[in-house]
């Protein structure tokens, strides 16, 4: 399949997932909005808003983010204050990966969210349009929103800050599905995703071709490059990281 085909395809499912969300018109308005545009992840032309009215749910679950905080610490303090098995193991992983260094604490994190999958291939729209919060998550597993919406909260808990951070809805190109993953900046730019438990870096991953990506304070919605490469503009590819791992 040509990839202007894929890039058709994948919206066409992408926009079905927005309309379970109840998102759908986001990435047009996006389109449309006069922002600047950005070279960015998997290669993509990225438009930056600081406007996460389109994302209510993800409002919320920021908005529960103090209350969650409060329930870890709660259960640090007492374990009888735990209020369900995966809280109190996140408190004790969080404890050793304290003061870790950056590549330990991804891993840790990955490796811990990837175990409460429920299906790492399951459809990430809910019949309600719900998006699940950390606590949900970590008492009943999640799908693979769900998992990168909780590796965005937990790194937030261990000290990275919210630039560094983005969950991304993606097409993967190879599987021709949705799918969602958590983009991580720092010495380079990582992928931590629910179908490996190996930190990934995102320059190797182009069959992921973003859609919406967005953190604590800026949504992004993305293009590809090829599209604007039909109307005559360039973009550049997103530098790869040619270190080792995060440290």
């Amino acid at each position: 399949m040509s990839g202007y085909r894929r890039q058709r395809h994948g919206l066409a499912a992408l926009m079905a997932l927005l309309l379970a969300c109840g998102l759908a018109g986001t990435v047009t308005r996006a389109a449309e909005a006069p922002l600047a545009v950005e070279t960015g992840l998997f290669g993509s032309l990225e438009f930056p808003s600081h406007d996460l009215g389109a994302f209510p749910q993800w409002r919320h679950i920021l908005a529960g983010l103090p209350a969650f905080r409060m329930a870890v610490n709660a259960c640090a303090r007492d374990e009888t204050n735990c209020s369900n098995f995966s809280v109190a193991r996140w408190v004790a992983r969080k404890m050793l990966l304290e003061g870790q260094p950056n590549s330990r604490q991804l891993a840790g994190v990955n490796q811990f969210v990837n175990s409460l999958a429920t299906a790492p291939d399951a459809p990430l729209a809910k019949p309600d349009g719900r998006w699940a919060g950390p606590k949900e998550t970590l008492r009943e597993g999640g799908d693979p929103l769900d998992l990168a919406v909780l590796k965005y909260v937990l790194l937030r808990e261990l000290g990275f800050a919210d630039h560094q951070l983005r969950i991304v809805i993606v097409t993967d190109t190879l599987r021709d599905r949705p799918h969602a993953v958590l983009i991580v900046r720092t010495r380079g730019t990582w992928v931590l995703d629910s179908r490996s438990d190996h930190l990934q870096k995102a320059a190797d991953m182009r069959f992921y071709l973003p859609h919406i990506s967005l953190n604590g304070e800026t949504r992004w919605a993305h293009m590809a490059p090829w599209l604007a490469l039909r109307d005559g503009a360039g973009t550049a590819a997103e530098p790869e990281h040619r270190g080792g791992m995060p440290q």
